[in-house]
């Protein structure tokens, strides 16, 4: 039981959804009630988060808080609690501390027939076109985005960004990304048509109009992916190249069952290279990235050298349900946690350990290519730093949106009144090597430096140079 307190299973898996359009939802909270909300928030952030104030200072912070706090004059809806705190919580710069907005909020937005017609995509601070509700909108594919209804894009871009935490802004764009309409309608409204400003392939400024689109047709404007939804599939690129798209970090007994499978057919295919796409994956238990490691690594490993764990009673209170769901006696569960009672509010530092937990000697010797983006993030970042510092194979692609050593493992909790949910750390992760350089992994192949070259076909490509030489 002891040893489960320190050794907590690592699942950072994060996916932020937000609230839309401010005036669905009819519940609304009076000044006190959102009070009353944000105190609990900021008392459980700073009681349960190992370095709060590490990116932005206490003094400004509160400041903010209170200008927030006194900026309401009447009551309002939660999408507006949460479009009012979040920039405030995402200045602290952490992808694992913040609120969520409202399921209700997200689906009130969906449901409205008056969606804006247009699929858009952010990067590099910019907002680009992609698809929309008008005919020939290959003419603008890729085009830059100069406004939406009047409102200029660097100002829409400023607003959204503010509602997604995290230290990398590729990261957060691409949060964005991804439930582009739920940040949109937090500080726009719905309308009958839209009008957009596109700078054309020309460099000349058009204006197009945009019909508004059901939920149905809005899909359908969806640029249609190539890669597999599910947690895991692989395919045979070619005859000694298998490629597994590992999108989630989830259900370790079924991914330990596919692995088996896929190695049998490695080894019974005489396959001599496997690339490993984590392009999309956004974390989660770093236990199934332990055991793809074991499989292709000769020798002893850690994912982290070093966890700074912050005691609360909080984290104490988790433990002890997880322990009672586990049919833990009273008096179990007692000494388990008594040697933390005394560390309340303190960090306890613990040394990753180096070792081999499931398979005595690895299964595939041969290469190995890790596939990165900005959607790479938690447990799926610590995967990749992992690779990298062991030089157990190469990174392909873009800086993981989820830096290399940070701060995670969510404790989560809704306020009380408005039943948000919010987040926080409550550990801080050191990669393999030690170093923090305050980035993502950087890959040893970045897409940027090849035009955006698919990350796929450059990994492909040095498969083939390898087979010529």
């Amino acid at each position: 039981m002891k040893k489960l307190l320190i050794t907590l299973s690592i699942c950072l898996g994060l996916s932020t959804m937000s609230s839309s359009a401010l005036a669905i939802n009819d519940t609304l909270f009076s000044k006190d009630k959102v009070k009353e909300d944000i105190n609990f928030l900021v008392k459980n952030l700073e009681e349960v988060h190992p370095d709060l104030y590490a990116n932005y200072s206490e003094d400004k912070f509160d400041a903010d808080i209170a200008s927030a706090l006194e900026s309401i004059s009447e009551p309002i809806s939660d999408a507006e609690i949460f479009s009012k705190f979040e920039p405030i919580i995402s200045k602290l710069k952490d992808g694992h501390t913040g609120l969520r907005y409202s399921v209700d909020y997200y689906n009130s937005v969906l449901q409205s027939p008056d969606l804006m017609g247009l699929i858009s995509y952010l990067k590099n601070g910019k907002i680009y076109f992609q698809n929309a509700s008008v005919e020939h909108t290959d003419l603008y594919n890729d085009c830059e985005i100069i406004s939406i209804d009047g409102v200029s894009t660097t100002k829409l871009y400023n607003d959204m960004i503010s509602f997604v935490s995290g230290q990398n802004v590729s990261y957060r764009e691409s949060t964005i990304n991804r439930n582009f309409l739920a940040y949109y309608y937090l500080v726009n409204e719905h309308k009958d048509s839209y009008m957009i400003e596109v700078k054309n392939k020309n460099g000349n400024i058009e204006k197009i109009t945009l019909p508004s689109v059901n939920l149905d047709d809005y899909k359908k404007l969806i640029p249609k992916s190539n890669s597999s939804n599910e947690y895991y599939s692989y395919k045979k690129i070619n005859d000694n190249t298998i490629c597994l798209t590992f999108n989630d970090f989830l259900d370790f007994d079924k991914f330990k069952v596919f692995i088996d499978g896929m190695f049998k057919e490695i080894q019974n295919e005489s396959i001599s290279n496997l690339i490993i796409d984590i392009r999309k994956n956004g974390g989660g238990n770093s236990t199934l990235g332990d055991l793809l490691i074991e499989h292709i690594y000769d020798g002893n490993f850690t994912q982290i050298s070093k966890v700074d764990l912050k005691v609360s009673n909080q984290i104490l209170d988790r433990h002890k349900s997880k322990f009672e769901q586990h049919g833990a006696t009273n008096q179990e569960i007692e000494e388990a946690l008594a040697p933390y009672l005394p560390k309340i509010g303190k960090i306890t530092s613990t040394i990753g350990d180096t070792n081999r937990n499931y398979l005595e000697s690895p299964v595939f010797s041969g290469n190995i290519y890790v596939l990165t983006s900005s959607k790479t993030f938690s447990s799926a970042s610590m995967f990749a730093a992992t690779i990298k510092d062991y030089n157990i194979g190469q990174l392909i692609g873009e800086e993981t949106g989820g830096l290399a050593t940070h701060f995670g493992d969510l404790y989560e909790f809704k306020l009380p009144n408005s039943d948000l949910r919010a987040f926080v750390s409550h550990k801080y992760f050191i990669r393999p090597n030690g170093l923090d350089t305050h980035r993502g992994v950087v890959p040893d192949y970045n897409i940027h430096d090849f035009g955006d070259k698919d990350a796929l076909d450059i990994a492909i490509e040095i498969i083939e140079n390898l087979k010529t030489k």
